[in-house]
């Protein structure tokens, strides 16, 4: 399963464990607390939601995901900051960065006046926002050909690297998590205060958990309308 995400991103499942029916899985790890067994009826479903309901959501953990993201700098930096997860990078010290892989705007938001980490809903006037996209394409057109320079005069990659416009660039990582954490991830990134873009990405992820544990998302309750 891959969703495209911001024009050149995407989000794509790579592998689950259990391949299928996350929910069941969650159940019946919980049942070996006493023992027990799989019901194979609505018996199961009621288990599952007592332990979201309350909060028991150790057993979640035993339900593995691993997904490939291909997103700009920015946002796999926020990513990684959840570091109950595992994650392998791109590195420009083995790969050339391509002069086509960055991350273009899709509108310049203003500063918001209430939260000084975050931006409003309103957004730089059109005039202004066409001169500052010629300013950003100026600037990453810059980095680019001192980045090609670096290279041609045989500087090593970990060095030249250090010119490339870093936090527009896309980078792609490979993360590995789990149904409890992964539900933790969801209900901070798809809140209204997390950046725009990192919304997006979590929205794609959502889609990925719905389709393997339709019911531990139902049951949490978070996620409607979303």
């Amino acid at each position: 399963m891959k969703i495209n995400v911001l024009g050149k991103g995407f989000v794509e499942l790579i592998d689950s464990m259990p391949r299928e029916n996350m929910d069941l899985r969650v159940v019946e790890c919980a049942r070996t607390s006493f023992d027990g067994e799989l019901y194979g009826d609505e018996r199961d479903y009621k288990l599952l939601k007592y332990l979201i309901d309350h909060k028991e959501l150790a057993p979640l953990e035993h339900c593995k995901m691993t997904i490939r993201v291909k997103a700009p700098l920015f946002v796999a930096r926020q990513w990684m900051r959840y570091r109950a997860n595992a994650y392998s990078e791109m590195s420009l010290r083995y790969t050339e960065a391509q002069e086509d892989e960055y991350y273009v705007p899709f509108q310049w938001r203003l500063q918001s006046k209430s939260n000084k980490q975050g931006s409003s809903d309103e957004q730089l006037l059109d005039t202004d926002a066409l001169m500052l996209y010629g300013i950003y394409y100026d600037a990453i057109e810059t980095a680019f050909d001192g980045y090609k320079s670096a290279l041609a005069f045989g500087v090593a990659r970990e060095q030249a690297r250090l010119l490339l416009p870093a936090f527009a660039l896309y980078t792609t990582f490979v993360y590995t998590t789990d149904l409890r954490n992964v539900l933790h991830f969801l209900t901070e990134r798809l809140d209204s205060h997390a950046q725009w873009e990192m919304q997006q990405y979590a929205k794609a992820v959502l889609q990925i958990v719905r389709t393997l544990a339709p019911k531990t998302i139902e049951y949490s309750g978070l996620f409607e309308g979303v």
